[in-house]
């Protein structure tokens, strides 16, 4: 993995959600672009914080991911929206 291919994930529009895999088999969800800046030797990835949090961009900490540690980009699954008609109905 390298500089370049972080940047590709960030710079999409619209923004796509997606997950960085690592060696470790940890993985880290990048659902804002300001959630992750890609330098020369490494990636700085924003954590978000504990539940209850509703800004995207906001984080509580910074890790530092060594490129040779990304394994895999992945996207997260897209929302779906409700059907036309559906919104506000119940099951019983």
């Amino acid at each position: 993995m390298n500089q370049e291919s972080i940047f590709k994930w960030t710079r999409r529009n619209p923004f796509r959600p997606f997950r960085l895999r690592l060696t470790g088999g940890s993985t880290h969800e990048i659902r804002h672009p300001d959630m992750v800046l890609p330098t020369r030797h490494e990636v700085a990835v924003g954590v978000p914080p504990g539940r209850g949090g509703s800004d995207p961009s906001m984080i509580d900490e910074l890790i530092f991911v060594s490129y040779f540690h990304i394994m895999e980009i992945e996207p997260l699954p897209q929302p779906t929206q409700p059907a036309a008609g559906t919104e506000g109905s119940e099951r019983g």
